[in-house]
């Protein structure tokens, strides 16, 4: 929240990571009923007045969602499963896991950077700072996140 955010900053934080809850072994809104969904997590807390970076922390499955992250108000992402990690969350409020081999880091964050570059480009930015100010969102429904995926695979 912004008010955590602002507590945080106040109480020495140069950087607070938003969204904990959001990743991909982790379970803490179900087992403790807290948390802000991530996206709108780093909007609430991209209002402070405080000098203080924004780390999202959680759901970030590929570059789009690095995009409206950063959009957001995000200063950088956790990444987790994109890479070849095997993790845990504490014990109530996680799972372990390994995640499959996926290939070179370096493929994997070329990948994602030219995602980044080119979801910028649609904003006309040239900049992370600029793209943060020239970013919109809107809301969509389920239907339109359908649509939006690749479908050409789907009716086979």
């Amino acid at each position: 929240t912004e008010k955590g955010i602002s507590d945080l900053a106040d109480w020495g934080a140069n950087a607070v990571r938003c969204n904990i809850g959001g990743g991909s072994i982790c379970s803490t809104r179900i087992q403790t009923g807290h948390g802000v969904p991530g996206f709108e997590s780093i909007l609430r807390c991209y209002q402070t007045d405080r000098n203080v970076a924004i780390i999202a922390d959680g759901g970030i499955r590929n570059s789009g969602d690095i995009v409206k992250a950063i959009g957001a108000g995000s200063d950088c992402v956790m990444l987790g499963s994109l890479f070849n990690w095997r993790g845990r969350a504490s014990s109530l409020e996680g799972v372990s896991a390994t995640v499959p081999y996926k290939g070179s880091s370096e493929l994997i964050l070329n990948n994602l950077m030219q995602g980044l570059r080119s979801g910028m480009s649609y904003s006309g930015a040239r900049s992370l700072r600029e793209f943060q100010h020239r970013a919109q969102f809107i809301k969509q429904t389920s239907a339109g996140a359908t649509e939006s995926g690749t479908h050409i695979l789907s009716n086979r």
